[in-house]
């Protein structure tokens, strides 16, 4: 019996990155959809979501308003968390996001190691 592809939802304003991101969870059994533009999260966001990979700064509404989002949700998918404003930034997020109870599964500084990617998408999404 083959297992249910997991769901990926990438949000981030880079096109560059959702594109390697999107190939890197296709090789590793991971449907993913992918949003550039944050404020069209709630369009795409829903219950059935294992994994969200998402930027911290983007325009419009950034990350931690989507946390709160998440939260209000009572969302209980793993979260990845990617900034390039270094890694002070990202144990900060970390500990709020934990604070409103979500599930952070790593935090990623750009430029980050696809390898790394990788490595948290195969534990996830092939198991």
């Amino acid at each position: 019996m083959l297992a249910k592809e997991k769901q990926l939802l990438i949000v981030d304003h880079d096109k560059r990155y959702t594109d390697f991101l999107a190939a890197i969870a296709s090789e590793n059994n991971c449907q993913s959809t992918v949003i550039h533009q944050s404020s069209h999260f709630p369009l795409h966001y829903h219950r059935d979501i294992d994994l969200i990979t998402m930027e911290v700064f983007m325009p419009v509404i950034d990350g931690i308003e989507l946390l709160q989002y998440l939260s209000h949700q009572q969302c209980q998918a793993h979260i990845i968390l990617i900034s390039a404003c270094g890694p002070e930034l990202l144990r900060s997020t970390k500990a709020f996001a934990e604070n409103l109870g979500l599930n952070i599964k790593a935090t990623l500084a750009k430029p980050y190691n696809l390898a790394a990617f990788n490595q948290i998408l195969k534990d996830h999404c092939q198991a």
